[in-house]
């Protein structure tokens, strides 16, 4: 059953020397056209999948059920696919408007990690060490806890799909230096390759070897342009000893006067 942990660190932990971030901003071809008749193929698809669904909540053929259900969830994959696809286009090309309000990092971590349990009984443990209170930055709602979500579910994704039940944890911790707060994310697979280490924020860099893989490869490219738009820096290193950690840094709110 996967569980939450929580725990007070005083004393920060040893700084990691991590690669610097590459920025990676290829841009996408014809990109309201391709969102637009991405759309359009979809919602037909919903809309037929939804159909389909209420006509075999009347069947007695379990095979047509189960069909059903099938493509319904299909097409949710599909939907949160073009929800990404749109987001990155619109913050490549600058029209995502971000909408600032105080937050606390804390509770973002904290709802991340319980969603992420809600959606996944996979993952055995997830560990969250926080040595402040209240990590107060200016972030836009919608935007930063999704890309703290996509950075923790790719280390739950790395954990499951290479360790035992029993060796599937992720360590999550939040610290402060004079002009940020520090989030690490590490779990302890098999450190990722260097070729793909180097475009780890790349479009489409997913770990084709991995058995039943169903990555798009968006998820950290997704999480860079989000942590860039809030001013912040993500960058990851992997190897042998720490196991793969990703380090996000976001400035810190101005004290209110």
């Amino acid at each position: 059953m996967s569980h939450i942990t929580n725990s007070t660190d005083p004393a920060p932990r040893k700084k990691i020397n991590v690669q610097p971030e590459t920025t990676l901003d290829s841009p996408w071809e014809d990109q309201r056209k391709f969102g637009h008749e991405l759309a359009n193929v979809f919602t037909t698809i919903v809309a037929i999948s939804e159909l389909l669904l209420l006509r075999a909540c009347d069947s007695s053929d379990t095979e047509v059920i189960r069909l059903a259900t099938d493509l319904r969830r299909v097409t949710t994959n599909a939907g949160r696919l073009l929800h990404r696809v749109n987001e990155i286009q619109e913050l490549e090309s600058g029209k995502r408007k971000l909408t600032l309000r105080r937050g606390n990092l804390v509770t973002v971590l904290n709802n991340a990690i319980h969603r992420l349990i809600y959606d996944s009984e996979e993952i055995d443990c997830i560990n969250l060490s926080c040595n402040v209170d209240d990590a107060l930055v200016e972030m836009d709602h919608s935007l930063l806890p999704a890309g703290f979500c996509e950075i923790i579910q790719n280390a739950v994704d790395h954990t499951t799909s290479n360790l035992l039940p029993d060796q599937r944890t992720v360590h999550i911790s939040l610290r402060s230096t004079d002009a940020n707060y520090v989030t690490e994310v590490s779990n302890s697979g098999p450190p990722i390759s260097s070729d793909r280490l180097a475009t780890f924020f790349e479009k489409f860099n997913t770990d084709r070897t991995r058995k039943n893989n169903i990555g798009t490869g968006l998820g950290t490219t997704l999480a860079r342009l989000i942590f860039q738009a809030h001013r912040g820096h993500i960058c990851v290193v992997s190897d042998d000893i720490q196991g793969t950690v990703v380090t996000i840094s976001i400035p810190k709110a101005v004290p209110q006067t």
